[in-house]
């Protein structure tokens, strides 16, 4: 059942009660290669906002040199031997862009979006990965579960078949009888081997997923049994939704970085206004370089203003313009998905209860239709046909009961998923973190409000 306003667990997935299945999901966060890729770009993107913001602060060099030149003869007039001399200088130099029109401001503005942007990217990358883990050991436990009951179908078609050879040597079967529980064996055997084949593909990916080779993933006892079905669903308001899903909020902080790049592309059409300020000393002596006498310093300011570029600065303008607006529907198509995400979750969470009860219907009258036609068929009442297509459709109603409780566990699996995943609940995840986009949304609202 779901709660509106119950929290969604940083650890959802031990709701299910399963030790063997927080092991795989546990295995999956640390190995998973391309988690370890959006942990490197996020860090990636954090250093490059860092140099972004540093950019706005003055910057202080400091130079050591020596010089030596010679003077040629026209130079100095003298006909004699060329004059020799060595210049050593020692010199602080900084340099301020003042930035009046908000050009690096808002290219620092635009860089620590971008890692915002990669921070829940990170997190859109964990819960797709968490969710796939669940949703596939759950895979794993039904096909192990299906496998069973199919090898038991097996055994018993191939009892049957023995039983209606034994029949046609005595001459109460026809060989049509044989032809057709040999069509039936060999129909549950083919049965067999593509859920086989279905277990090794669910194993193999479970494997990838936690980052290790198929023939080194332990899956502990994954039993579809032993899981434990959540009492209580959470449900989100759409309002938290869109503060929940890593997705939005990663959609939100590209609109973010998009704007503040039109900011950017704006000042670069305005004078770009600089300071800059040396101090040092000049001597022909390196060993009288700091002597009184030979200090220097100087001050200059310097405006530059592009006069002619055939429109390249206001074409890139109306480029990043462009850039802006799609960035701008690209969240409100991710907002839209969200929230549809939700929910088909809800539509299947709500019909599962029944999908399964009716699925508990079908086999229990299946498997009570079965047995007593193979009682009429054992006092000679009924056909071997009628038989097998009962037979039939147990397995089937079977195999239906089996997948409808995994689908049920799958379906809240994919709840958790379309509601967040929980992930501003974890320990390693800071205040600022979680409101991080909250300035974002509103500074973009209001560029494109000025717009």
């Amino acid at each position: 059942m779901a709660a509106v306003g119950t929290e969604v667990a940083a650890r959802w997935w031990e709701l299910y009660h399963s030790p063997a299945l927080s092991s795989l999901v546990l295995d999956a966060v640390r190995g998973n290669p391309d988690l370890a890729a959006a942990r490197q770009s996020l860090v990636r993107a954090d250093e490059v906002a860092r140099a972004a913001g540093a950019a706005r602060s003055p910057s202080v060099s400091a130079g050591l040199s020596q010089e030596r030149d010679r003077y040629a003869q026209a130079q100095d007039g003298d006909h004699g031997a060329p004059s020799y001399y060595a210049v050593s200088e020692a010199k602080l130099r900084a340099v301020y862009d003042l930035d009046l029109w908000g050009r690096l401001r808002r290219s620092a503005e635009a860089a620590g979006a971008d890692a915002e942007y990669s921070r829940f990217e990170l997190e859109a990358a964990y819960l797709s990965l968490t969710t796939r883990v669940v949703e596939t050991a759950f895979d794993l436990s039904a096909l192990d579960s299906e496998i069973s009951v199919q090898r038991e179908a097996v055994a018993l078609d191939a009892r049957w078949l023995d039983l209606v050879r034994g029949q046609f040597s005595l001459g109460s079967a026809t060989d049509l009888d044989v032809e057709l529980q040999r069509s039936a064996l060999a129909q549950a055997r083919l049965s067999l081997e593509g859920l086989l084949a279905e277990r090794e593909r669910a194993h193999n990916e479970l494997a990838a997923l936690t980052g290790k080779p198929p023939s080194a993933l332990q899956e502990g006892e994954i039993d579809l049994s032993s899981f434990v079905l959540p009492h209580q669903l959470p449900m989100s308001l759409p309002a938290q939704l869109l503060e929940q899903r890593p997705d939005v909020r990663a959609a939100e902080a590209l609109l973010h970085a998009e704007t503040a790049r039109v900011g950017e592309a704006v000042a670069a059409r305005l004078p770009d206004v600089t300071l800059d300020a040396s101090l040092g000393s000049a001597s022909l002596s390196g060993d009288r370089l700091f002597d009184g006498g030979n200090g220097f310093w100087s001050v200059a300011g310097s405006a530059t203003q592009t006069i002619f570029d055939a429109g390249a600065l206001r074409h890139q303008q109306h480029a990043q313009e462009s850039a802006m607006r799609e960035a701008q529907e690209h969240w409100r198509g991710v907002v839209i998905d969200s929230m549809r995400d939700v929910a088909d979750a809800l539509v299947a969470v709500n019909h599962d209860a029944v999908r399964l009860k009716y699925a508990a219907d079908d086999e229990q009258a299946a498997n009570q239709g079965r047995r007593l036609l193979e009682r009429q068929y054992a006092i000679g009442s009924v056909s071997i046909l009628k038989v097998l297509v009962v037979e039939r459709s147990w397995q089937t109603a079977e195999l239906g009961l089996i997948r409808a409780r995994a689908n049920r566990f799958v379906d809240t699996v994919q709840l958790y998923g379309a509601l967040g995943g929980g992930w501003w609940s974890r320990d390693d995840v800071t205040a600022d973190e979680r409101d991080g986009a909250t300035h974002g949304r509103m500074d973009s609202t209001m560029a494109n409000e000025s717009q």
